[in-house]
């Protein structure tokens, strides 16, 4: 029970948690890579017009990268929402880079789905770059392929907690 703040007490349900990612549904700050990138164009999860397209434009085009360091010893996971977008020939995908690429393949519905991958832990600090794929270019992905995505989070733990928005810097 959390006395903190006044007033009733209230059960905390979830443990207390940071999102690293400081840009969590602006795709176009903080993230690099050539993708192009429709922000703002599509309802997010919220109810609200703060989703964005990603658009794979060529094969040198397809992907949109953020760059994090993580601390050894830490289990981290990384997650974000993902929609189906007006075509995608198969599966997108979101990776993790470290020392080996993890990669989650995903398979984009109609409705907004929270996808989550572990990072685990690292001997050394180590920088991660996380990585979001409109299409599944091992599996021979076209251009014009496209998703819609919301809510980027890198937390510390081995499970996603709730969305934590964030606007410029990472938020507890």
């Amino acid at each position: 029970i959390d006395y903190s703040g006044g007033g009733c007490p209230h059960i905390l349900a979830e443990p207390q948690r940071t999102n690293l990612i400081t840009y969590s549904s602006d795709f176009s700050s903080g993230w690099t890579g050539a993708a192009t990138l429709n922000s703002n164009s599509s309802i997010s999860p919220d109810g609200t017009l703060n989703a964005s397209n990603l658009l794979r434009v060529s094969s040198s085009s397809e992907r949109k990268d953020f760059n994090v360091t993580v601390l050894a010893n830490t289990e981290y996971v990384y997650s974000f929402y993902i929609k189906e977008g007006s075509q995608n020939n198969g599966d997108s995908r979101m990776a993790i880079s470290t020392s080996v690429e993890q990669i989650l393949y995903l398979t984009p519905t109609s409705d907004w789905v929270r996808y989550e991958l572990l990072i685990p832990s690292t001997n050394t600090n180590t920088s991660v770059i996380v990585r979001i794929y409109p299409s599944n270019g091992a599996a021979g992905g076209v251009d014009g392929d496209n998703i819609n995505i919301y809510g980027a989070q890198l937390e510390e733990g081995s499970y996603a907690t709730s969305y934590i928005p964030t606007s410029g810097s990472t938020v507890t």
